[in-house]
């Protein structure tokens, strides 16, 4: 029986909680102190093997979804406590805090991106008709409907500058 691989993206508990432990300690001393160097790549990390994750692997805005999750992390990160315990008496998996908290900034990207579709969809349609069938299939390149798109703007915009 082969031995399964661990994630290149997953850090064992036993290498973060004492280091997280170091961190929180200084941080009471010093409520100025940073995040180390080690941890936040610790945190790259983490948002890194989130970003090859299915659900968010084919987007578009995946850099903003990473800087939304980093910045979350930075903001909210502090409040992971290392001394607490689970009911087996074991520390909480550091590595599934900050991995929630990213995934929550990944979801909360896409809603906001779904929302600006909206936004934009709700626009085109209010705005702007289309023969609709220059997006069919076999109806020809779908340049020509962008083109016609971009002339009904510079038409509108014009009318707008008029008034």
């Amino acid at each position: 029986m082969t031995k399964k691989k661990k994630n290149e993206y997953y850090i064992e508990p036993k290498v973060f909680i004492p280091e997280l432990r170091a961190w929180k300690e200084a941080r009471e001393l010093d409520p100025s102190i940073q995040w180390t160097d080690s941890l936040c790549r610790k945190f790259m990390k983490i948002i890194e093997g989130l970003s090859h994750h299915k659900s968010f692997s084919g987007y578009s805005y995946l850099d903003e979804m990473k800087d939304e999750a980093l910045f979350h992390i930075m903001k909210y990160g502090h409040n992971y406590n290392p001394n607490k315990l689970d009911k087996n008496g074991k520390p909480y998996n550091p590595f599934s805090y900050y991995n929630r908290i990213a995934w929550q900034a990944f979801v909360s990207v896409l809603n906001k991106e779904k929302h600006q579709q909206m936004i934009k969809g709700e626009y085109l349609r209010k705005n702007y008709t289309l023969d609709s069938n220059l997006f069919l299939e076999g109806a020809g390149d779908h340049t020509e409907a962008l083109d016609m798109m971009a002339k009904m703007y510079d038409v509108k915009s014009k009318e707008t500058e008029d008034k």
